[in-house]
């Protein structure tokens, strides 16, 4: 059975394909975890897998066939791993990890009642936006890298940035 044909099955959910998917690919899905969040690949393979079945199978009817199944799902699993990775810190590191007042763009942030305010509104804003803000404001990344793990022109980082800085305060406000 071609890829295509595989897909189509498990958009079906066909328990037999999704037993194929599981032998051949599951190793692929928590060897592409495990580079990202080692300790964490199994959970983050099962979350990639139960993605693909979300809203209908949105995530799998997105597999146009440009690239192989495999690499297509390594691209989902490592942005997957890196969200987990990175939502799955205390909000205890959320908060000293954001600028001083006065001395950052998320000034206005720190006038949220509550360490658990943030997280929240964190937690709200798509994906990529908290990614965005964690990577910047939290791990210290210069845009480049940011660029780099988010597979995006560097030039378009501090945009998206603003973008997310802004949902963010939307959310808190």
């Amino acid at each position: 059975m071609d890829e295509r044909a595989l897909v189509d099955r498990l958009i079906a959910r066909d328990p037999e394909a999704w037993d194929r998917f599981v032998r051949e690919y599951g190793p692929t899905l928590v060897r592409a975890a495990a580079v990202v969040s080692p300790g964490d690949a199994e959970d983050v393979a099962q979350k990639v897998c139960a993605l693909l079945l979300e809203a209908d199978a949105r995530l799998l009817r997105s597999f146009r066939g440009q690239s192989t199944l495999s690499t297509w799902l390594i691209g989902i699993v490592r942005n997957q791993a890196l969200m987990h990775h990175r939502t799955e810190k205390t909000r205890a590191s959320l908060r000293p990890l954001l600028p001083a007042p006065g001395r950052g763009p998320l000034e206005e942030l720190l006038s949220v009642e509550s360490d658990e305010q943030l997280a929240a509104a964190l937690a709200t804003v798509p994906p990529r936006d908290r990614l965005l803000l964690l990577l910047h404001y939290r791990d210290g990344l210069p845009h480049a890298q940011i660029a780099g793990v988010l597979g995006i022109a560097v030039n378009s980082v501090g945009p998206l940035l603003d973008r997310a800085r802004e949902r963010l305060q939307k959310k808190i406000n």
